[in-house]
């Protein structure tokens, strides 16, 4: 049979069976050892057990929790451990060792950087000035990528950041003026509404003279180095010219934008704004990440079979022509399929950068067997 009791500590209610009566025990919730009563004497004239009310049940409760925490923290070695901790070198581990560790840390500063400069972008007062940075800070990021891990070219950032600023604040000036020589047949010849023509435009006329552009300051670099350019450095600068192309090229295409959301608004409303507003934000997120990338690739290619003449002194004219002519036509494909189906520009861009990417394989062997033995494992590392 089942004996109900209620502790004389805490007041809380026990089930025991019958066969436990007079035996010790402790309770379940504050471990007070008692002797488990035997039942009360049936009384018709007793009146029930009173039970303490909800309010001073939760007193009970908080008080013997408390008292069990004091109980544990005497018992462990808790308040030992707390007071012999080093919360300065547990808390803070940043000493002159750790700084300096820091400082060399090319993870921690690429991570550091990606995360921070945007924050600082947005204090900036001018949305313009705001935009101008997000645009170069995206060429940034690409052109880390392409130093470190694509080229792999050890020398400074003096020379790449130059061409960089060099096309997108000069090249691109100087080839807006000199499209204003060409005949405007020629310079409208892209939009032209038969195919062939429009592919010719792209071709031979958007893709050929931007990247005519972008290579001017590799052509800069070889005529100041001559014979003490390095082949992997003209690739570099061909690569920064063409992020320096985009990030300035980007732009000027977020102010069309902002125009076609204007007379879309205009003529929509609500709608057309909504419209406007939603295909420049996905242009601003396509054109800073891919486009970029794209235009890095493509001025690339061409710097890379300049690098190859130069390297090898054979067919340097023939060998430039041949660059010229893969660039602007990857370029142009990649502009002309926007208007034939919008999946084949990704497949124009991957496939050119399969293609980059093979070529500098080849040149990193080249460049191997034609090297002391020590450059050659330098090379191959």
């Amino acid at each position: 049979m089942e004996h109900k009791f209620s502790c004389t500590n805490c007041g809380q209610h026990i089930v025991v069976t019958s066969e436990l009566i007079g035996s010790q025990a402790s309770c379940p919730s504050c471990n007070v050892a008692f002797t488990v009563p035997p039942p009360l004497a049936a009384d018709s004239n007793a009146s029930p057990p009173q039970f303490p009310n909800t309010q001073e049940t939760q007193q009970q409760k908080a008080l013997r929790y408390f008292r069990r925490f004091i109980e544990v923290g005497r018992s462990s070695s808790v308040v030992s451990d707390f007071r012999d901790l080093d919360f300065k070198a547990e808390v803070l581990p940043l000493n002159e060792h750790s700084f300096a560790l820091l400082k060399s840390d090319f993870v921690f500063w690429s991570v550091t950087l990606l995360a921070i400069v945007p924050l600082f972008l947005v204090t900036l007062t001018e949305t313009q000035s705001q935009l101008t940075g997000f645009c170069l800070f995206f060429a940034a990021i690409w052109g880390l990528v392409f130093k470190k891990f694509v080229v792999e070219e050890e020398g400074g950032w003096r020379l790449p950041l130059s061409s960089l600023f060099f096309t997108g604040l000069i090249g691109m000036n100087l080839l807006l003026q000199l499209h204003k020589w060409f005949p405007d047949s020629y310079n409208e010849l892209s939009g032209s509404k038969n195919t062939f023509h429009s592919l010719a435009g792209y071709v031979f006329h958007v893709g050929l003279w931007e990247e005519l552009c972008k290579i001017v300051p590799v052509l800069i670099y070889l005529a100041c180095k001559r014979r003490d350019a390095r082949p992997l450095t003209i690739i570099l600068i061909g690569v920064f010219s063409g992020l320096g192309f985009a990030a300035f090229e980007n732009l000027s295409y977020a102010d069309m934008q902002i125009v076609r959301s204007a007379i879309l608004t205009k003529k929509d409303g609500i709608e057309g704004l909504k419209e406007g507003v939603q295909g420049a934000m996905v242009n601003v997120m396509l054109r800073s990440m891919s486009n970029v990338f794209g235009h890095a690739v493509y001025s690339g290619i061409f710097a890379y079979f300049i690098a190859l003449g130069w390297l090898t002194r054979k067919r340097r004219l023939v060998l430039a022509l041949v660059g010229l002519g893969v660039a602007a036509l990857i370029h142009g494909l990649y502009d002309w399929f926007w208007s034939v189906q919008i999946t084949l520009p990704a497949l124009v861009t991957a496939f050119g950068f399969m293609l980059f990417y093979a070529y500098l394989t080849k040149l990193r062997l080249l460049l191997a067997s034609t090297a002391s033995p020590s450059e050659s494992n330098a090379l191959t590392a």
